[in-house]
């Protein structure tokens, strides 16, 4: 009985096993994690002897309500990771617009529908617009929260624009799962969660423009010894550098999201020529000859006034 460090599928995790009650949360991968993983052992022991055990509160015998999530949320990251006007701000929020409409609903039950049903009646009650944008943006946050938990397995309130796909290499795939990973660790150290977000500032939040500009991209230029351009000039980066590749028109077009392939042809079709003037040039190499698609060759010289 107590608290231990066990690696499992080559990740870490810290069991908890307390009087009869028991949990399991994952950490991570690797050297770093199982440090933390650790560390995360040694403390939640200590809590546990001394008779703490929140950790091990939780809705046994009945499926988790979203009204419970959000509480819990509140508690073990919007109050510890935000300022108090941040604090009270989501807090009342999710009291006023969610929990009364969602709060007694499985939180593993919550449909898009759920969600989409009262931002209606929002809209219908005479908040803005803005205003209610700026509410499904608190729900969202709160439901990732649960998706990085493992809890649900997706998150209900996606935003209303269309979602964009496109592909990633293997190398930039390990680099993000990496970061994750160290992240996660750091935060089991510190006994809190992980920021939902991929790039949180210093507060969990996601990177406002100004401090992405301030902190992210012109040091990142400075670093990298590049002249001033703005972010979205690498979008056309990425796509010239396909078409110099060779990749299809058709594939860039999927990368780029445009809506037909005339678009791309019209903003990059310029590049193609140049980078394939060989396929012109190897036109005038002696094909291999298809027997059953050609005349013999002793009958060209006929053709021309010879003698076959």
């Amino acid at each position: 009985m107590g608290v231990r460090v066990k690696e499992r599928n080559g990740a870490w995790w810290v069991y908890v096993d307390w009087k009869g009650r028991r949990k399991a949360k994952r950490v991570g991968t690797g050297k770093a994690a199982k440090r933390a993983a650790e560390a995360a052992a040694e403390k939640l022991q200590a809590q546990l002897t001394l008779g703490n055990t929140a950790i091990l509160d939780s809705t046994r015998g009945r499926a988790l309500t979203f009204g419970e999530h959000a509480d819990r949320w509140l508690q073990s990251y919007v109050a510890v990771h935000l300022k108090a006007s941040s604090q009270e701000m989501y807090g009342t929020v999710l009291a006023k617009h969610w929990k009364p409409a969602l709060g007694n609903l499985p939180l593993a039950s919550l449909t898009r529908e759920h969600v989409k049903t009262q931002l209606g009646r929002l809209l219908a009650s005479g908040l803005s617009a803005t205003r209610v944008k700026s509410v499904l943006n608190v729900l969202q946050a709160c439901l990732s929260a649960a998706v990085e938990d493992n809890v649900i397995p997706g998150n209900p309130a996606p935003k209303s624009n269309r979602s964009r796909r496109v592909d990633m290499s293997r190398q930039l795939c390990q680099v993000i799962q990496g970061h994750l990973t160290l992240r996660e660790a750091e935060a089991v150290v510190r006994g809190s969660s992980a920021p939902p977000w991929l790039f949180p500032d210093s507060e969990g939040q996601p990177l406002t423009p100004g401090a992405f500009w301030r902190t992210v991209w012109r040091p990142l230029l400075k670093r990298a010894e590049v002249r001033y351009r703005k972010p979205h000039a690498l979008r056309h980066t990425f796509a010239s550098l396909l078409i110099q590749n060779r990749e299809s028109l058709a594939y860039v077009r999927d990368q780029m999201r445009h809506h037909s392939i005339k678009i791309t042809v019209d903003i990059y079709g310029h590049l193609v020529p140049g980078a394939n003037k060989a396929a012109v040039d190897r036109l005038d190499e002696e094909p291999a000859r298809n027997l059953y698609a050609t005349r013999h060759v002793s009958m060209v010289p006929a053709i021309y006034g010879g003698e076959a």
